[in-house]
């Protein structure tokens, strides 16, 4: 029990991701309900940290070149520098807010125009993965609840989670039925460090660097 430095595997970190994927919507902006809405063009996460949607992202396993409109797609910097860019947006979305449609329509078999990215990506840091794991950190390798345990509207959340103990690298001990509890919001801005080195999850649908979060609380 306590606060610790962490890195999440890239699985889980676009786990993470997906739990609070609607603060980067332009459809959850039109309904009011994206915490993030009035928030373009200020910072909202640390300086190093940039995110983005690429459809042609080398390796990616959803390449396309058009969305579910017809649009041709197109690399789209949602945050540059911290600095909330744009929303993923479809036509409905970027007519009704008057700003360019990014092209990130999609529509299931039966169901209406949503928004939705190719591939999310986080741009690489400064450090190297080996300084990224310098010193004593948790190392988290499956989340449990995560989704009924966060609210995209606050950015609140608490989770089962295992994992390691970990120094400079190195495994010490496993760590299991833990509960990891933060504030997602105020977590993208507490970066201790970012790699320079991307990674893939196991669908090669998400791209990240190594990310260690400063200070998230743990208990068990």
């Amino acid at each position: 029990t306590g606060a610790y430095e962490t890195i999440f595997t890239t699985d889980c970190l676009n786990d993470l991701m997906g739990a609070f994927g609607m603060c980067w919507s332009g459809m959850s902006a039109m309904k009011d309900i994206n915490p993030l809405r009035e928030k373009l063009g200020e910072t909202v996460a640390h300086a190093e940290f940039s995110l983005y949607d690429d459809p042609a992202v080398e390796n990616g396993f959803s390449l396309q070149a058009f969305d579910s409109e017809g649009f041709a797609t197109m690399r789209t910097p949602i945050v540059e520098g911290g600095k909330l860019s744009t929303f993923l947006h479809n036509s409905v979305t970027s007519n009704f807010f008057g700003l360019a449609n990014t092209a990130n329509g999609s529509r299931g078999t039966k169901g209406s125009l949503g928004v939705s990215p190719s591939h999310l990506c986080i741009g690489t840091g400064s450090q190297s993965d080996k300084d990224v794991k310098s010193g004593t950190y948790l190392e988290l390798v499956a989340l449990q609840g995560l989704h009924s345990g966060a609210s995209a509207i606050s950015g609140d959340f608490s989770f089962g989670a295992s994992g390691f103990l970990c120094e400079n690298g190195e495994r010490k001990q496993a760590v299991r039925g833990v509960t990891v509890a933060g504030n997602f919001y105020k977590m993208l801005q507490e970066i201790a460090a970012i790699g320079d080195t991307t990674h893939s999850d196991h669908s090669r649908s998400f791209f990240a660097p190594l990310i260690r979060f400063d200070k998230l609380s743990v208990a068990g």
